[in-house]
């Protein structure tokens, strides 16, 4: 079976499937490629079950279309309402982003660096606006706990008790739509 690789210093092996539905592997740098073709052989019926259900779920989705103008306005959109609800959480958190970027990206909503700077994607302001607040919190909660442990949900809980059920939101909303960059 075709898959893609990417090696890196990690001690674990991991698998995903790309929108495509191509699997994408990663696997630590010394790993042979007979243990990894292993691997993907022994998780095909899963690769089989979850193309299925990506092929389902992108012929029931409402498609989203992003051409260049609706970029540009939901980045300047971005740039109106994002410092303002991440300062309202910083305040609420007792935590201070050294910045906040505006970006593109296709595959996540939001992120945190390790200097502290918070980086949102455009698309993030197309999720309902309790999704917008939780990923905003969601990125400040790594101000304070850099992984996704029990720390992590504490915090993120202490100042949005009904956190689970946001996520439930941006979950349904990736089920229900699909993100098209129809980009020139």
């Amino acid at each position: 079976m075709e898959y893609e690789l990417i090696r890196s210093a990690r001690k674990t092996i991991s698998l995903r499937l790309l929108s495509d539905g191509t699997p994408q592997v990663r696997a630590p740098l010394r790993m042979p490629k007979r243990e990894i073709d292993a691997f993907v052989e022994k998780e095909a019926e899963w690769i089989k079950k979850h193309r299925g259900k990506q092929r389902e779920r992108l012929e029931n989705a409402e498609n989203v279309e992003l051409d260049d103008a609706r970029v540009r306005e939901l980045a300047q959109l971005a740039r109106e309402r994002l410092p303002e609800l991440v300062e309202k959480w910083a305040r609420a958190m007792g935590v201070s982003p050294t910045g906040i970027t505006i970006t593109a990206a296709a595959t996540r909503w939001g992120s945190c660096s390790a200097k502290g700077r918070l980086s949102f994607s455009v698309r993030t302001l197309l999720l309902p606006e309790e999704c917008v607040e939780y990923v905003v919190v969601h990125e400040l909660a790594h101000l304070k706990e850099h992984n996704h442990g029990e720390g992590f949900y504490r915090e993120v809980a202490r100042v949005l008790p009904d956190w689970k059920s946001r996520v439930e939101k941006v979950k349904a909303y990736e089920r229900a739509h699909v993100i098209r960059d129809i980009r020139a």
